[in-house]
């Protein structure tokens, strides 16, 4: 859901502006907190992915050295 999507849909639900409006930014933090959350998982895979190409080259490098 998006979140002016859910702008109108806070409006049906609560009459109340105030408390429309709390609802409204929750859910702009959850959104926000969301986005953070998916950025920092996207960025352990990354590193993971990194540190698991160096680890296999470090192996492959120790095999050349035995090998000559």
């Amino acid at each position: 859901m998006k979140c002016s999507d859910s702008r109108a849909l806070v409006k049906q639900i609560l009459p109340d502006d105030r408390l429309a409006s709390r609802l409204e930014n929750t859910i702009e933090r959850v959104n926000q907190f969301t986005l953070f959350g998916n950025q920092v998982a996207t960025c352990r895979n990354v590193a993971n992915h990194v540190a698991s190409e160096y680890a296999r080259l470090m192996v492959v490098f120790r095999m050349m050295r035995v090998t000559r």
